[in-house]
């Protein structure tokens, strides 16, 4: 299976025709307009996903106080886009990789040989899987990892289908006020 990570906001699920990602390439304007781009004092700070007209999926760190992480000067300043495969929960959790961290929350994708990744800057964005029909879905939300398209050193995500129910939840508490 391949799925897209990505990091920065360009008919929800459907394509219309920066980041640190590694391996990637420069996607396309109005691409993935689901994407947005969180920013604090002028500066993005981390990725999240519109999962509705007016509530925005992001990584829970990226709230955590004013504790931001600066970006450094190779960050991107244009949306991109990778290719990369979703790992194993049992591979990532192996001695070898992860040391059994990963939970049932959590999914890893890249690439285990290196060279395809997210990285600082893109925690909160999404890993999107495109189903059957054409519409791409929300599958993961980067977290974390060990270094940035480093060999073993997978990308971890957010497990969304895990975190559903909350996120409906604090959808509706929202919407009630």
């Amino acid at each position: 299976m391949q799925l897209r990570g990505f990091s920065f906001l360009s008919d929800c699920g459907k394509p219309q025709s920066a980041s640190r990602i590694i391996g990637g390439s420069a996607s396309q304007l109005g691409q993935w307009p689901w994407q947005v781009s969180l920013h604090y004092s002028g500066s993005h700070v981390c990725g999240g996903s519109l999962v509705s007209p007016d509530f925005v999926v992001s990584a829970a760190h990226c709230f955590q106080g004013l504790h931001f992480f600066a970006l450094t000067d190779h960050a991107s300043t244009s949306l991109m886009e990778v290719k990369v495969n979703i790992i194993n929960t049992l591979q990532c959790n192996s001695s070898l990789v992860y040391h059994g961290a990963i939970t049932k929350n959590m999914m890893c994708a890249g690439d285990m040989n290196g060279g395809r990744d997210s990285c600082q800057g893109d925690s909160g964005g999404p890993l999107m899987c495109k189903g059957g029909n054409n519409r791409w879905y929300l599958a993961g939300i980067t977290s974390w990892g060990a270094g940035c398209g480093q060999r073993q050193r997978p990308g971890v995500y957010s497990r969304v289908t895990s975190l559903l129910p909350w996120i409906y939840s604090k959808m509706q508490v929202s919407r009630k006020t």
